[in-house]
């Protein structure tokens, strides 16, 4: 798996990242990636680990859509904080 928190920055970076992922790893699950993979990830928009009702494992958006023909698993990121302190 590739995580991407934000992006992949600009095109050349895009297009550089693409190269690396298809020589050395093409099948990877990539995390909000959609511009370097079609093996996208993507977040469900939370750190809780909760969910909205329904989540569909098509689309692009947070919750999913239905109708998409883009199949892109959801996943969530857990924070390592307790409070506002890391670990």
């Amino acid at each position: 798996e590739f995580w991407f928190d934000g992006g992949t920055g600009n095109a050349n970076m895009s297009n550089a990242v693409t190269q690396v992922i298809n020589q050395y790893q093409p099948s990877a699950a990539i995390f909000n990636g959609e511009q370097v993979s079609q093996n996208m990830v993507r977040w469900i928009g939370t750190e809780n680990g909760g969910i909205s009702s329904p989540i569909w494992s098509l689309g692009e958006s947070n919750a999913g859509d239905p109708n998409s023909s883009q199949f892109c698993p959801a996943c969530c990121d857990t924070t390592l904080q307790n409070g506002d302190q890391w670990f």
